[in-house]
Order: C-alpha cells, then structure tokens, then sequence
C-alpha cells in the first residue's frame, strides 16, 4: 500500500498486543484486546487473560499514539482521501462473518459496523455512494487489466470486488473519515492469495510489485475523481493507514 504520493502510515504491532481497527473500549468482533485468534484458539495461558488494567496500558501504549499519528496525518492540507489499508485470508476462518467462505480479490468497506455504531461513531458513510461505486469498479479494472506475474493454481485476480461485504467500515474509516470537512476514505482489504500462498506463506515471485502497480493505478484514478467534482467532496487536503 505505500503508492507514491501517499503517506503511509504503518501499525508497527501485532494486531493481538492491541487491534487498531477496533474502539478503545471495544469487546465484540475480537475486541481492542483480542484473546483467541482468528480460529478461536485461545492466546494465553489459563489465568493469563489481560484484565482491565492490561486492557487500558496497552490502549495507551499502543493503539492510541497509532491514531494520533493517523490524525495528524488527516489534518495536513495536503490529504484529500483516507484508506485504511488491510489483507484478509483466502478463506475465511472461524472468527469471521463469512466463515469458510472463499474471498473476492478485495472487499471495500464505507459503512461503518453495527457494532462501532453502538460506541458513539455514527453511522455516516465514509465515502460517498457514488464514490465508492467508482472506486469499486476501478479496482476491479486494474486488478483485471495489469498483467499479474505466473503463479499457482487459484492465485490469478478474477475481479470480485465486493463493498461491505463481507466487511464494513471498521473503527479507522468510522473514526477518522469526515465527508462533509473534504476527507472521504474506504476500507480496503485485498485477498493475501494474490501474492502469498498461505500454506508457508511464501510470496509469488513479482506479485508485492504488482500488487503496487494495481493500487497505485487506483488510487490515481479515486484522487482524480476527487478532483473533477469539488461540488460534491469539498477536497483539497491521501493518507493511507
């Protein structure tokens, strides 16, 4: 997701220390403080779960410096779109809505969940319907038209593109998109089959440099959008999470 021209700012922990897409004080959806992983299985030892004191050092250690930095980057006037950037599995696991499901390419998310809802968020949309519309089918060109590298057998793009399904908006899109202040913003989740094989985790030789060319293509086109309808998104001010 580092595309030139955007300022990306990387999560530099574990996802299981604190997960930077879930509220501070969240417990659903695996919560800010996740104690399975993604199969259900348990993270700690018996009698070692992090109780509430854990729960609040590792949200100020962690996951709120991590945001800070995100908004920071927001309130540079050179943003004008925000992408919280993500990779999901082939198939989905246990922990997900979509459970034992094969993935599209990639989902875009721009409505935030039920559950962040409930922690104050609103339920706006990050990106306009329009927008997002657009962004999805460019998406789906791009991950079509640039030639992808060789690779095994299922590794190929087949265009599915989906939005908000089956992911909406997690809390960075819910918390740091403002469409009427200029910064709309999607989540992106691109399928890590692309350009791993999961079983080792190997890459796909020129698919990391692929994968590149394609968000780079995207994300010229979405800036481009922006550009031509000012009416609609007052922008002026791309970070990428």
């Amino acid at each position: 997701y580092a595309v030139p021209g955007a300022r990306c700012i990387v999560y530099p922990w574990s996802r299981v220390v604190a997960d930077p897409n879930r509220a501070e004080d969240q417990y659903t959806e695996g919560g800010v403080l996740p104690v399975t992983d993604f199969a259900e299985n348990d993270l700690y030892r018996p009698g070692q779960r992090p109780g509430l004191h854990e729960h609040h050092v590792r949200v100020i250690k962690y996951h709120r410096p991590y945001h800070e930095q995100v908004a920071d980057a927001i309130a540079d006037p050179r943003t004008s779109f925000y992408i919280d950037a993500h990779s999901m599995m082939e198939t989905a696991p246990v922990r997900s809505p979509d459970h034992g499901l094969r993935r599209p390419d990639a989902v875009l998310g721009n409505r935030p969940s039920s559950k962040l809802v409930e922690f104050g968020l609103g339920d706006e949309l990050s990106c306009p319907a329009g927008l997002s519309d657009y962004a999805l089918a460019r998406l789906r060109h791009h991950l079509l038209t640039i030639p992808a590298p060789p690779g095994p057998e299922g590794s190929n793009p087949d265009g599915t593109v989906r939005l908000n399904d089956p992911f909406p908006g997690g809390y960075g899109v819910a918390n740091h998109t403002n469409v009427a202040a200029g910064i709309p913003g999607l989540q992106v989740e691109l399928n890590q089959r692309l350009w791993i094989v999961e079983d080792g985790y190997s890459l796909i030789p020129g698919r990391i440099d692929w994968r590149a060319g394609v968000v780079t293509a995207w994300v010229t086109d979405v800036l481009a959008a922006l550009a031509q309808e000012p009416s609609k998104i007052s922008a002026s001010r791309a970070t990428t999470q």
